[in-house]
């Protein structure tokens, strides 16, 4: 008796039910950010399932990605995640950050999502995923620009090219990129900076499964990007 009334109590607190293992798995939810006395209690990375309440008082913040947009909450409430998107004015609302774009050399938009664009002269982890493009951004984009792209384990390199008033350039095409680190410079060694790249093994489908794989992986602005496309995606969902 004692045994079972535990395992009672550790389904119910894992948020599991008879019913709920007998249907459709439930929408997974995954927190990208949180602030004040919340942090503690959702700290970043925490997965969710969407039938459960998130509870903030004053001075907490939170933001979530789902399988239905990026959600950010921000006023002492009880918001229950299954529920209806609230207006900004109730508390909730998208996240409102910007989303890199860009021209390429032929004059047109890239079509690479920011999410897996590398940025000329930051440094650390970046990821990768099948099936996705790579380019290279930059903000200046007043002059003509060429940076050397070397993969350290073999020295293999090639060359990466932007013409004035371009900031996006693709990832060449004949230099495949693998697990390892590589370093970016300009001429001369100028702003040479390194990245650690790492391939992603996610279900590209599943918004919340690729935001914990960048989560993980410490690809951080990868994730805030991605959270902000998805948010663009999911603008009009209810």
């Amino acid at each position: 008796m004692f045994y079972k009334a535990n395992k009672a109590l550790i389904y119910a607190t894992m948020g599991l039910s008879v019913a709920s293992m007998g249907s459709a798995a439930m929408a997974d939810v995954l927190v990208t950010r949180s602030s004040g006395a919340a942090a503690r209690q959702y700290p970043r990375g925490t997965r969710l399932d969407d039938n459960q309440v998130i509870v903030l008082g004053a001075g907490d913040s939170i933001t979530i990605l789902t399988s239905r947009g990026t959600r950010q909450y921000s006023r002492p409430g009880r918001y229950p995640l299954s529920g209806p998107r609230l207006a900004a004015s109730n508390g909730v609302g998208f996240t409102n950050a910007i989303a890199r774009t860009g021209v390429s050399r032929t004059g047109e938009p890239v079509s690479t999502p920011a999410t897996w664009q590398i940025e000329i002269g930051m440094s650390g982890p970046f990821c990768i995923a099948q099936g996705q493009p790579v380019s290279f951004w930059r903000y200046d984009t007043e002059g003509a620009a060429s940076y050397t792209v070397t993969r350290l384990v073999d020295s293999s390199s090639a060359t990466v090219a932007f013409s004035a008033g371009e900031n996006q350039s693709a990832w060449p095409s004949s230099f495949v990129p693998h697990n390892g680190t590589y370093r970016v410079e300009g001429p001369g060694g100028y702003n040479a900076q390194e990245i650690v790249i790492t391939s992603l093994a996610v279900d590209l489908t599943d918004p919340v499964a690729v935001g914990a794989a960048l989560l993980e992986n410490g690809c951080d602005e990868q994730l805030s990007a991605f959270a902000t496309e998805n948010e663009s995606e999911a603008g009009d969902a209810s």
